[in-house]
C-alpha cells in the first residue's frame, strides 16, 4: 500500500446490522414490499476530488509515465466516502432525506419510500400500493448508474430473507453464508466428529470442591 497517509477524514457510512433487523421488522408487521438493487461497479461512478496518480498497469502505457486518477478506484482509501457523498448528493435530488442517527437509511415524504443502502447494496422499502412508485425509482436511478435489479429481496449481504406474507412473520438466517465457511475451512458436516468419551456416559454433578489440578 503505497497511498500517503494525510489524516484525512475517509470515513464513509455504512449501514447498521441493529438498522438492517429494525427495517426488516418494520417490513414484517407491516406489510411492506422490499426491492433490492445492486450497483456494478460503483466506486467508479465517483469523480476524484484531488489530484491522483497511479502507475501504469503491465501492458499499458509507456515507460516512465504516470496516469492521473479520474475516477475513484477500489483499493482507494477515499473511494468508500467518495461514493456515498456521490449517491447520497443524487438521493437528495430525487427527494430523499437521512436519517439523523444513520446516514445509511434514507426517506422521501413525497414518494413514501425508504431506502437502506450499504456501499452498493440498496434495499428500497414501501407500502404494496407503491409499487409504482418503487418502479419509478429504480428507472430513475438505472438512468444514471449501471444497476442490477434483483426485485424482491431474498438475499442481502449473505444474509436470506424468508417470508410468510400472510402470517406476518419474517426469518432472517446466515445459513448459507455458514455453509460457504464450512466449505472454505474444509468442515464435513455429515462426517462425525469423535470424541475422547463414548456417547453412554453420563457426568455426575459433584458436590465438593474442585482442586487446581482437577480443574
Amino acid at each position: 500500500d503505497l497511498q500517503h497517509h494525510s489524516g484525512e477524514d475517509i470515513y464513509a457510512a455504512t449501514g447498521a446490522y441493529r438498522s438492517f433487523r429494525i427495517l426488516m421488522a418494520l417490513v414484517c408487521a407491516f406489510g411492506l414490499i422490499c426491492h433490492q438493487v445492486d450497483f456494478k461497479n460503483a466506486f467508479v461512478n465517483a469523480e476524484m476530488d484531488e489530484e491522483v496518480y497511479t502507475t501504469c498497469p503491465p501492458g499499458y502505457g509507456q515507460s516512465g509515465k504516470v496516469w492521473r486518477l479520474l475516477k475513484a478506484l477500489y483499493g482507494l482509501r477515499k473511494s468508500p466516502k467518495l461514493w456515498f457523498n456521490e449517491l447520497a448528493s443524487f438521493l437528495k435530488d430525487l427527494g430523499f432525506q437521512h436519517c439523523p442517527d444513520e446516514p445509511c437509511i434514507l426517506i422521501n415524504n413525497e414518494t413514501q419510500l425508504i431506502l437502506f443502502l450499504y456501499v452498493d447494496d440498496l434495499l428500497i422499502i414501501a407500502q404494496p400500493e407503491y409499487l409504482q412508485q418503487v418502479n419509478n425509482f429504480k428507472a430513475a436511478v438505472h438512468s444514471k448508474y449501471e444497476i442490477k435489479d434483483l426485485g424482491e429481496a431474498i438475499s442481502f449481504l449473505n444474509i436470506r430473507i424468508l417470508r410468510d406474507v400472510n402470517a406476518k412473520k419474517l426469518w432472517i438466517c446466515q445459513d448459507g453464508y455458514i455453509n460457504k465457511l464450512g466449505v472454505k475451512f474444509g468442515i464435513d458436516q455429515s462426517m462425525r466428529t469423535a470424541t475422547p468419551l463414548t456417547s453412554s456416559y453420563r457426568p455426575q454433578p459433584f458436590e465438593g470442591q474442585a482442586t487446581i489440578q482437577q480443574i
